[in-house]
């Protein structure tokens, strides 16, 4: 028995949704395909699997990604699914714990990878809205209202998601000095 699901999640909150996934395993509905905003559960023993996520500094074909992988399975994880450059790992629970960032400098790179995706896209919109609003100025109505607005919408979620990990590195850069 299979299920879909569509769930939105931004990029930000990729913790929210492993730990959502997670929660659907504990139901015993485990990830077996996965596609934007789209999951599609399968229908299995409650807790089963642990779920992790990872956002590869390259594009899921690039060589050096394809090896990160492939290491990853070596260690008894499978790979479920990718969307972008997100890697989607299940482990089963009886073999242990399951961690793809033990300790607070790796969480603090991984963050880093996301900050700076989210702080291109807003730039890129930013700059597009700038562009936009100065032809809108000049009386070229060639450039919808709704063009605009889309963008700056994107530019603001941007702005936001660049801000919530900004906060989330702080933190993890305030534990570690504490550990050190």
């Amino acid at each position: 028995m299979t299920k879909t699901v569509i769930k939105l999640f931004w990029l930000w909150n990729f913790d929210r949704e492993e730990a959502w996934l997670n929660e659907m395993s504990q139901q015993g509905w485990h990830l077996c395909r996965v596609g934007l905003c789209t999951y599609v559960f399968e229908r299995g023993q409650p807790g089963q699997y642990i779920y992790r996520l990872e956002m590869l500094a390259h594009a899921v074909s690039y060589p050096e990604s394809v090896k990160y992988i492939a290491f990853i399975e070596e260690t008894g994880a499978q790979k479920v699914g990718t969307l972008f450059s997100w890697v989607y790992f299940r482990k089963r629970a009886e073999e242990g714990g399951f961690d793809l960032h033990s300790d607070i400098a790796s969480r603090i790179t991984h963050l880093d990878r996301m900050l700076w995706s989210i702080a291109f896209l807003a730039a890129f919109n930013v700059f597009n809205c700038a562009n936009m609003l100065a032809q809108w100025l000049e009386r070229e109505r060639s450039v919808g209202g709704a063009m605009f607005l889309l963008c700056l919408a994107v530019a603001v979620l941007g702005v936001v998601g660049v801000w919530r990990i900004v906060r989330k590195r702080r933190a993890l850069s305030k534990l570690k000095i504490l550990q050190e």
